[in-house]
């Protein structure tokens, strides 16, 4: 293969075509990727990659202008005299006014040290403690994110866990969750060491997001793999691998992940609480395959299968046992390229998944199939205005069995059956327009339409966001959106006939970063929320439902020369008449008052320790027929802890052991209190857990 790649790049530069390469970087010596390269006046170009490099071929002769655009820098020119070969390496220095100009998207967090960069570190996340090496358990320690239980579930700014989206490479996840539960779910689907990054997103949103009331997790799995790598690791309830392999360099490579859970040993160990039947064992394999087919093209695959089993006793007055089998797939392959200013990428998706559940004699199998079209532009118009576009088809299928068992012994004999199978397509497209109206001010504006064809719907949805930079230091950010969202896919177990829930937000917030040193966010927002599912002694469920939400939010970031530390506090006010709340009251997320505080320290180049606190007030609960969520529960304090130690056994290898200490202060939490039917007598429902340890190591070659 390497022979006929260099007879093929002999035979280019035979023909007298110029190879034009090099770096790009910024004043600090960081690489930049994404980076438009290209010559003026042509439809010659390329982006940079990863790691800043770029390559483009050209047949042009004589003397041409190559420019450097990014948005946020200041553009750079080359002039080259061709045909002739070069080897470049640009410095592009930040545009002091660059604030104004890049953050005109209000409400974003991400793991990275640049709080407004767009990719983040899988590092960040596992070396939270309390995060359990989890991404969503990870941005539960940022502001306007609630947390009503011990599990990964994401309850943004008063919305329900449902109306926050997990997206991979342009591939909405239907079921993001681990082990499902009404709250979200104990872990997120993915690894963090299957992406490169992720942003966070609470507000504001983008017009590229549709289907979403809340907030959008938006991650990215690793590119093209550079060497070889081996990495094997055993914990005190998981074993996994992860094999990275060059098959042609900087062309193809492909990568194999798989990870095995049991936790009986931990559970053991940590003298649990809760009755299991079968105690939570989960695994997944991951492919992926990624392809540069030219300086500019690029094709990637992500194949992605998980199982999961749990058995456990509901901890209530009336008990039952509840069990569940589950199996999801997520197969996406994503299209890339860029033709001088214009990006495009382009995916088609497949996800499946599938359950078998049961709650005493209550038995339940259920099938969603999802397959999502996907394209997505940015053109640059000027050096900092870009016109965004792009159109979606999702095309989905919904197949639900209840069964009713005549005890809870015989699980083939049937005294009821019922079954429903639904099936609905959506269909969006959207545009957005960058523009700077001065060095100062820049202004987001876009349009997204909406339809779903069973009831034949459709909605129109404007978007607006503003940056506007009062120093070097601090900038002004709003934003205005209406949103809507379909009903998640259980609910057409009630009626076939249902619209698309819909919340309208605005959100201001204050911005100041003194070198990537200090970082301060405070932000207000405020939410209304209407054509909320409602119960419906007719219909089954109706759309007259509301809601509405308010609230503010901080966050402060230190970074020093061996530590960092990020301090999180968020104020929620929130009331919904919805489906199970009779009436207009506080929904049990609406938590009021959420602190969090995490401390990384270097104690030496090879020991790290890293803290975490948590506060929450109490959630709301019902003690009585008379009154809905009228009471709260005693607040939620929590400490944890984690120890990490690298070192290379076999001299080609890094190793890390950890150990992990979660609630290390014993702390007794109440997560829930549920009574009987006829509120007589109760059970509070506490943590798995009084105090847990977990620990592992991992070995890379």
């Amino acid at each position: 293969m390497k022979e006929i790649l260099l007879v093929f790049v002999s035979a280019m530069c035979l023909f007298g075509q110029s190879l034009i390469k090099g770096h790009v970087k910024d004043e600090f010596d960081h690489p930049l990727s994404y980076v438009n390269v290209y010559i003026e006046g042509s439809l010659e170009g390329a982006v940079t990659d990863e790691k800043g490099h770029f390559q483009l071929r050209t047949d042009k002769k004589g003397s041409v202008n190559l420019l450097f655009n990014f948005v946020g820098y200041k553009q750079r020119k080359r002039v080259l005299n061709l045909p002739k070969s070069y080897t470049l390496s640009i410095v592009m220095p930040e545009d002091v006014n660059r604030n104004a100009i890049v953050n005109v998207e209000a409400s974003a967090y991400v793991t990275d040290a640049e709080l407004k960069a767009v990719v983040a570190r899988p590092l960040d996340v596992v070396t939270t403690p309390g995060a359990a090496a989890d991404i969503n358990r990870f941005y539960q320690t940022m502001p306007g994110v609630t947390s009503v239980d011990d599990g990964a579930g994401l309850f943004v700014r008063g919305g329900h866990v449902s109306e926050t989206r997990m997206i991979i490479d342009g591939a909405t996840l239907i079921h993001p969750y681990k082990f499902e539960s009404p709250s979200g779910g104990f872990f997120g689907t993915i690894n963090p060491f299957l992406t490169e990054g992720s942003a966070f997103y609470t507000g504001g949103l983008s017009a590229k997001y549709g289907n979403i009331l809340s907030g959008v997790v938006d991650m990215k799995s690793f590119g093209l793999s550079e060497e070889d790598t081996y990495t094997f690791g055993v914990g005190l309830a998981a074993f996994s691998t992860q094999i990275k392999k060059t098959l042609v360099p900087n062309t193809l490579s492909v990568a194999f992940s798989g990870n095995y859970s049991d936790t009986k040993n931990l559970m053991t160990l940590n003298n649990h609480r809760t009755e299991f039947s079968k105690y939570p064992l989960s695994y997944d394999i991951n492919l992926n395959t990624n392809y540069h087919f030219s300086e500019t093209g690029k094709l990637k695959l992500f194949a992605f299968t998980e199982h999961n089993e749990i058995g456990i006793s509901l901890q209530q007055p009336e008990a039952e046992l509840y069990q569940d089998k589950s199996t999801s797939s997520l197969y996406n392959l994503k299209y890339s390229n860029v033709f001088n200013k214009l990006i495009l990428s382009a995916n088609i998706a497949y996800s499946d998944y599938d359950v078998t559940g049961s709650l005493g004699k209550g038995v339940l199998d259920q099938k969603d199939e999802s397959i999502q079209i996907k394209i997505n532009g940015e053109y640059f118009i000027g050096e900092l205005s870009s016109l965004y576009f792009g159109a979606e088809v999702h095309d989905m299928m919904y197949t639900y069995q209840s069964n009713f068992r005549r005890d809870s012994l015989h699980f083939n004999s049937y005294t009821s059956r019922y079954t429903i199978n639904y099936k609905n397509k959506y269909v969006s497209a959207y545009t957005e327009y960058k523009l700077p109206f001065t060095k100062l001010l820049a202004i987001k504006f876009g349009l997204r339409l909406e339809h779903e064809t069973k009831n034949k719907n459709s909605y129109i949805d404007p978007r607006i966001s503003f940056g506007y930079q009062l120093s070097d230091f601090i900038t002004l950010n709003a934003a205005y959106g209406i949103y809507h969202q379909l009903p998640e896919l259980n609910y057409y177990y009630h009626s076939s006939v249902l619209e698309m829930q819909r919340a309208e937000g605005f959100n201001l917030s204050l911005d100041y970063d003194l070198e990537n040193v200090f970082k301060l966010r405070a932000e207000v927002y405020k939410k209304e929320y209407t054509q909320l599912l409602l119960s419906d002694k007719q219909k089954g469920l109706s759309h007259s439902g509301y809601g509405n939400s308010e609230g503010f939010d901080m966050l402060f970031k230190h970074v020093g020369q061996s530590f960092e530390y990020w301090m999180s506090y968020s104020y929620l006010n929130a009331k919904r008449h919805e489906l199970l709340l009779g009436k207009y009251t506080s929904p049990s997320y609406d938590i009021t008052h959420n602190y969090s505080l995490v401390y990384k320290k270097h104690l030496t180049s090879l020991f790290n320790i890293s803290l975490r606190y948590t506060y929450r007030t109490g959630k709301p609960y019902s003690d009585s027929a008379n009154y809905l969520n009228d009471k709260r529960l005693p607040s939620y304090t929590k400490a944890d802890v984690n120890f990490s130690y690298t070192h290379s056994f076999f001299g080609n290898d890094m190793s890390v052991i950890y150990l992990s200490v979660s609630n290390i202060l014993g702390k007794e939490n109440i997560l829930n209190r549920r009574y009987n039917r006829a509120f007589t007598e109760f059970q509070d429902q506490k943590s798995t857990f009084l105090r847990s340890v977990y620990f592992g190591i991992s070995t890379t070659f």
